[in-house]
């Protein structure tokens, strides 16, 4: 299959048929006659979002009215609710199982003695107030006014460029844990992240598994 083909059935799928799989689920569409419907609300603010990351409510409305979904900005801005967090959830974490990676991995000559590259990292976003109760910033119950944080981490394979993940936890938990903290890697790979992800335990793990792992050097690091 080319990667056209293959990008183009992914977006069919991620942006239209997938939606309408888990609108109701979700409780973002209550009935079949809803005007607004998963596909075309998840359109409307991605291809609005694409544009003009700070777009007004009265231009994704616009957007939703082009795909056929007439809608005021009123009534648009109603829909942003917690199942619309909830459905939009869902449908990140189903684009990022589409990732396209090679079949055949290109690695520089001094890599390919790996059985694969596999690099690891996270990034913490800001969230409003009101997601400090499912994303706190900190550990324990959140302070009234805190704003919420959320962690993103994958893991990406440098040879072929296929990702695992997203995981999403809030940022007050520890970095490696979670489905995160996966073990599970090919003998003879080579991990790379920062510390981290990396206690004694894990180095002795992943040695006595068959992988090799490469980290920064803590200051209080003894080598013997």
């Amino acid at each position: 299959m080319s990667t056209v083909s293959h990008l183009s059935q992914a977006l069919q799928w991620v942006l239209d048929e997938y939606p309408r799989e888990v609108e109701r689920d979700t409780g973002f569409v209550q009935r079949s006659s809803a005007r607004l419907d998963g596909p075309r609300f998840v359109q409307s603010l991605v291809f609005a979002w694409i544009s003009q990351p700070d777009a007004s409510y009265s231009y994704l409305a616009a957007i939703a009215n082009s795909l056929g979904a007439a809608v005021t900005p009123q009534a648009l801005e109603q829909r942003f609710t917690p199942q619309a967090v909830t459905l939009f959830k869902l449908v990140f974490e189903q684009a990022t199982l589409q990732a396209i990676d090679a079949d055949h991995p290109c690695m520089p000559e001094l890599l390919e003695r790996f059985a694969g590259i596999y690099l690891q990292d996270g990034s913490i976003i800001q969230l409003p107030p009101c997601f400090s109760g499912s994303y706190p910033r900190r550990g324990g119950a959140p302070h009234e006014g805190e704003e919420g944080s959320m962690r993103i981490q994958a893991r990406i394979e440098f040879g072929t460029g296929a990702i695992e993940g997203p995981w999403l936890q809030a940022s007050g938990q520890n970095e490696g844990s979670g489905a995160a903290d996966s073990l599970n890697l090919p003998a003879d790979s080579l991990f790379v992240a920062d510390l981290h992800y990396l206690t004694f335990a894990q180095m002795r793990q992943r040695s006595e598994a068959g992988t090799f792992w490469l980290s920064g050097l803590r200051g209080d690091m003894t080598l013997f």
